[in-house]
């Protein structure tokens, strides 16, 4: 029994669409719902006057992957999967590194984030 490449090629190109649609709904779930309850230490640990800006940021990632989620439903978001994954990634490090540079740098404990995101 043979298989022809472009068999192979199209079985691939399923199991990897799969994985990782897969793999960015968790990621945005984890966004949906850690990146806010991490809103509890900017509330602890960060000056009032920094909690606008600090829960700003956090708005705007939970909105941005809560979209990306509800356009995970339609069949037409296949192709953006990949696109969309390394987005998501780069949102969450930039939004963790904007609310470390708030929190003092390197010093804060906000880093060990961005440690989580990568």
């Amino acid at each position: 029994m043979t298989t022809s490449d472009d068999e192979i090629a199209k079985s691939w190109a399923a199991w990897r669409l799969g994985r990782n649609r897969r793999g960015l709904r968790v990621g945005l779930f984890f966004m949906v719902t850690l990146y806010p309850a991490f809103g509890l230490l900017d509330w602890a640990l960060a000056p009032r006057s920094a909690l606008p800006w600090l829960w700003g940021t956090r708005a705007c990632i939970v909105l941005l992957a809560a979209s990306f989620l509800m356009m995970m439903r339609s069949p037409r978001f296949d192709r953006w999967v990949d696109a969309v994954a390394v987005l998501c990634a780069w949102l969450a490090g930039t939004g963790i590194s904007i609310m470390t540079a708030y929190m003092g740098g390197l010093e804060s404990p906000y880093y060990a984030g961005l440690i989580l995101v990568v």
